[in-house]
């Protein structure tokens, strides 16, 4: 068995840079599940599990030394050379990062589920032989990160740059802290996935320290700040936006140093609060007035709060946009991005072929 029984999804060496007084062994949390708020937690203690790798420990290992090559390139607070090696590993990173959370391997489980269920309605298994049968991998961390590989030539079209805080409010983290975000296919009214790694108007939202949030974005579609300059962040306005993005897509905890009291904190869980409230209010009011029932699964639900989320001031769509023709549904992937298929949803479709494969060997 390992030495190391106990494994970080979220690494130690992140949520040093949100530590309190840059101590590097403690920060603040406010659990949103137990509405819990602890100032001075360790961060040794955060977001681990029992051999969330498998039980060797070579997947482990080998996200060390990409996490030790990041954090030296975060260190400097410049954004690397767009195709220098330091560029590409942050990228790396970033795609790993947002993998290797425990809100992804759920998400494995649970179309693995699909899955199955898939399989039973179109009789390619017996009939009834797997209605009552969960599927779960034994490591379901693992089968979240193997497509990662997958994954870097689809975002490798989208720009960066830094967000640079310059208000009195801190930026804050979480136990998921990659937030996937589009307002572009929002307004679409986009009925499918907007947040697929390959569509059109994505925004990837990943803070690296209270000061700095990196932003990954289709340039094609956003004009953001001025040609390849960093964007200096004057407004508080937007900064709070960001923290409530940010609390939103957290599965348990979100994370902040001592710059972010209890009341910021319970603030952004009240707003948060406030817009599922709305949202709710929204589909029962709708189900009202037009008689009929609406059914939403988690992914539909979550659209309609992000609906409701403000436009970003530094964040402006080109004017060129009413160019684009939306006639088939491979419009709504980037031109630019690097896959060989008209599906948008280039993960599921890879845990798709991967998971019948494994469900019909259960049957032969």
């Amino acid at each position: 068995m390992p030495n190391k029984k106990k494994q970080h999804y979220i690494p130690k060496f992140y949520l040093k840079f949100f530590s309190n007084l840059d101590n590097l062994t403690h920060v603040g949390l406010l659990n949103l599940k137990t509405n819990k708020y602890v100032g001075s937690a360790s961060i040794d203690g955060q977001n681990k599990e029992d051999y969330f790798y498998g039980n060797e420990t070579e997947i482990e290992d080998a996200l060390a030394v990409l996490e030790n090559k990041t954090c030296e390139i975060i260190q400097n607070k410049n954004l690397p050379p767009y195709d220098s090696e330091d560029y590409v590993i942050l990228l790396v990173y970033v795609m790993y990062q947002q993998n290797r959370t425990i809100i992804s391997a759920q998400r494995v489980n649970d179309l693995l589920n699909q899955v199955s269920q898939m399989l039973q309605n179109d009789r390619l298994a017996p009939e009834n032989e797997i209605a009552d049968v969960k599927f779960e991998y034994n490591y379901p961390g693992i089968a979240a990160i193997e497509v990662v590989s997958e994954l870097i030539p689809v975002v490798s079209d989208l720009k960066c740059k830094l967000i640079i805080n310059k208000t009195k409010e801190s930026f804050i983290t979480s136990d998921d802290p990659v937030v996937k975000w589009n307002q572009f296919l929002n307004i679409k009214k986009h009925r499918d996935s907007k947040t697929g790694l390959a569509m059109r108007g994505l925004k990837l939202f990943f803070p690296i320290s209270p000061t700095i949030t990196l932003l990954y974005y289709d340039s094609d579609i956003y004009e953001i700040g001025i040609d390849d300059s960093n964007v200096e962040l004057f407004s508080l306005k937007d900064v709070r936006l960001l923290n409530l993005i940010q609390t939103f897509s957290c599965n348990e905890n979100i994370y902040f140093n001592q710059e972010v009291d209890e009341s910021c904190a319970r603030r952004l869980l009240i707003e948060l609060n406030n817009l599922i409230t709305k949202t709710n209010n929204h589909i029962e009011n709708y189900c009202k007035t037009n008689n009929c029932t609406v059914s939403l699964n988690d992914m539909q639900f979550c659209n309609l709060i992000l609906d409701q989320f403000e436009t970003l001031s530094f964040i402006k769509e080109k004017s060129q946009l009413k160019d684009i023709v939306f006639s088939k549904p491979y419009d709504f992937i980037r031109p630019s991005a690097k896959i060989h298929n008209e599906d948008s949803e280039l993960t599921e479709k890879i845990f798709f072929e991967a998971i019948i494969s494994r469900i019909l060997l259960i049957y032969k």
